[in-house]
């Protein structure tokens, strides 16, 4: 690309990892890479707390943290891995709190600067996953998402303006709810509703979109970004046969599609 002024971007923020893996906003996956030969470590945590999550009258909440390491080798390619640690607590479930540690994402991301300004790029990831107590993978449980970026660079302009644009579209195949064990017959266990939210378990898989737009101004970025999965699949009877307390997916028309607003900011330190 045409970079802008080199002192004008002194004191930007330098690319930063996504949530869940690959240079990006939070959700939102960039078609940038870093500076070559170079790698980012980051610590990332979230928190959520409601009530009706699961069933009426629950309290429910989830914390989890991640450790997310990704590196430039090529200008073009930026391999990451992300593992993470998620506690889930909801009143109704037995154990009240569910521990599930050492879940990982594997990517990698290949991109390319079509014309200054335009870079557009794939990106390909591996989710495995652990379970509820366990030490292990379940590989049969591993989820696989792949997804088509794009994102417009305004600071590579002739005049330079400080605004990225992104663009993410991706499907995600979903076999996370393969995750419990099996029973006497060798089958595998319908999760509940409860069992899916402490384990981070669907029924569904999903094709995703995302945009985002972010200001790199001296030291803060802004940044505003929507996502959404539409699900895909059969709603299993077991999640949405009669007698359950909360409405199905499907009861609830195109809200019952998993959605992030997020508005938010990036900062660097100021110099001494």
């Amino acid at each position: 690309g045409n970079p802008a002024d080199p002192a004008e971007l002194e004191n930007r923020l330098p690319v930063t990892p996504t949530l869940l893996g690959g240079a990006g906003l939070f959700h939102t996956t960039s078609a940038e890479t870093g500076e070559v030969l170079t790698f980012r470590l980051a610590l990332g945590g979230q928190f959520f707390s409601g009530t009706d999550v699961v069933r009426l009258n629950d309290e429910a909440s989830r914390f989890t943290g991640a450790l997310n390491i990704s590196a430039t080798p090529l200008e073009w390619l930026e391999p990451y891995l992300v593992l993470q640690a998620r506690s889930n607590a909801n009143n109704f479930s037995e154990p009240n709190t569910v521990l599930a540690q050492g879940d990982s994402n594997l990517g990698v991301k290949a991109v390319y600067n079509v014309i200054p300004g335009l870079h557009l790029g794939a990106d390909l990831r591996l989710m495995f996953l652990t379970g509820a107590g366990e030490t292990s993978f379940d590989f049969g449980a591993t989820s696989v998402r792949i997804a088509g970026l794009a994102t417009y660079d305004a600071t590579e302009l002739p005049s330079p303006v400080p605004v990225r644009a992104h663009l993410n579209l991706g499907f995600l195949v979903d076999q996370s709810d393969q995750l419990l064990p099996e029973d006497d017959e060798g089958r595998k266990l319908i999760p509940t509703r409860l069992q899916r939210f402490n384990q981070g378990l669907s029924a569904f898989n999903q094709f995703q979109v995302g945009v985002g737009v972010e200001v790199p101004l001296a030291y803060v970025t802004p940044l505003v970004e929507y996502n959404l999965g539409v699900l895909v699949g059969e709603e299993p009877e077991a999640l949405c046969g009669d007698g359950q307390p909360l409405d199905c997916p499907s009861e609830v028309d195109f809200g019952g599609n998993p959605q992030t607003l997020t508005f938010g900011v990036k900062g660097m330190p100021l110099p001494g």
